[in-house]
């Protein structure tokens, strides 16, 4: 007969054995419904093989915006004032997207194509209309999101990461549910604590569960190292389309605010802009070919081909020749000499008249 005190140890190993066993997980096992919402979303994102939208945009520019660009930029925005900027930019936009690859362009009020993006899934191709240095082809990269112009990409993707990665990594969620409008509303918030350099992150977002778990709010805030708020991003999604398939995202808001640049000491947020988007079209699961994701640069444009490190200029014929820029400083260089070699005639006429 074992000894009064090992029977304890023994019966206490036992006990935190089965407790182990039962006990839920640190991250998605200590709620079952944050497994819930992290399935649902994962399964509508699977059965979305192929998409098209139809974007109309429209963005507000603050006060706050330029000298928040004034003061951390390089640019030429440095030396302008709040009255230089254009207020409101209207744009329309097309995306399809058939995951790794994915193509985005804007068009002019007339319907012509102003630019286009396209991600083939290794490489990123690009042309600007009227800025031929903005051009290049086969520019190599690992991942790549699209600019922030259509809905569900605001959504669902972060600070370039996947919402699902986000809830995933979270040490801790905080769940809250409420229906509205009879719809089950997931309010979840969680953070990121500073690790060495990288600062907190706070994060409420909200999931629609009777809609396919399509996010519906979220809201991040990065936090400076005297504990408050640094800035902020408020995006809100409203009304649906019907796609015959699921349901889609009509109208989303996003709203940035900054803290004060001028002032770091004040603590309230200013809003820096505000975009909406609205999705006019939608298509989902229709195919999409090839070709799509194929960009091909129209006549006169000027181009930089990453791969093989050169320029190529595309003739009125569509073909493509090589293209030698010329170096800038060059004709200033000339202008310089020129210069010196007049002034040297001139002093020596001078010189000879006079003597």
């Amino acid at each position: 007969i074992p000894p009064r005190s090992l029977c304890r140890r023994l019966t206490t190993v036992l006990v935190l054995s089965v407790c182990s066993l039962f006990s839920p997980a640190k991250v998605l096992g200590a709620d079952p419904r944050l497994m819930d919402v992290v399935e649902g979303m994962r399964k509508r994102q699977e059965s979305i093989h192929d998409l098209k939208l139809r974007i109309s945009t429209g963005e507000h520019r603050s006060d706050a915006y330029a000298e928040f660009y004034r003061d951390s930029t390089d640019r030429p925005v440095r030396n302008a004032t709040p009255d230089s900027f254009k207020r409101n930019i209207h744009k329309r936009f097309e995306f399809i997207e058939r995951s790794p690859c994915w193509a985005l362009s804007e068009f002019d009020p007339m319907g012509k194509t102003i630019s286009q993006i396209v991600f083939d899934g290794t490489a990123l191709n690009q042309f600007t209309s009227g800025q031929p240095n903005t051009s290049y082809r086969s520019m190599p990269m690992k991942s790549a999101e699209p600019p922030l112009t259509q809905g569900h990409k605001s959504l669902e993707v972060i600070l370039g990461k996947d919402l699902i990665s986000w809830l995933e990594e979270a040490s801790s969620v905080s769940i809250r549910t409420h229906l509205e409008s009879g719809a089950e509303l997931i309010e979840l918030s969680f953070s990121n604590p500073a690790v060495n350099a990288e600062p907190e992150i706070r994060y409420w977002v909200t999931v629609n569960s009777t809609r396919n778990y399509w996010p519906v709010k979220v809201v991040y805030e990065i936090v400076a190292t005297d504990g408050k708020p640094d800035s902020r991003v408020e995006i809100t999604a409203e009304g649906w389309n019907d796609t015959g398939h699921m349901n889609y995202p009509k109208m989303t808001t996003s709203r940035r605010f900054q803290r004060s640049s001028l002032n770091r000491k004040n603590e309230e947020l200013e809003l820096i802009d505000s975009i909406v988007s609205e999705v006019t079209e939608v298509a989902m699961n229709t195919g999409i070919s090839d070709d799509a994701f194929e960009l091909k640069f129209p006549p006169r444009t000027i181009f930089y081909d990453a791969s093989q490190r050169k320029y190529y200029e595309v003739g009125s014929d569509g073909e493509e020749h090589a293209y030698i820029p010329t170096p800038k400083g060059i004709r200033g260089a000339v202008m310089t000499y020129q210069f010196c070699v007049f002034a040297a005639v001139v002093v020596y006429l001078f010189r000879r008249k006079t003597a």
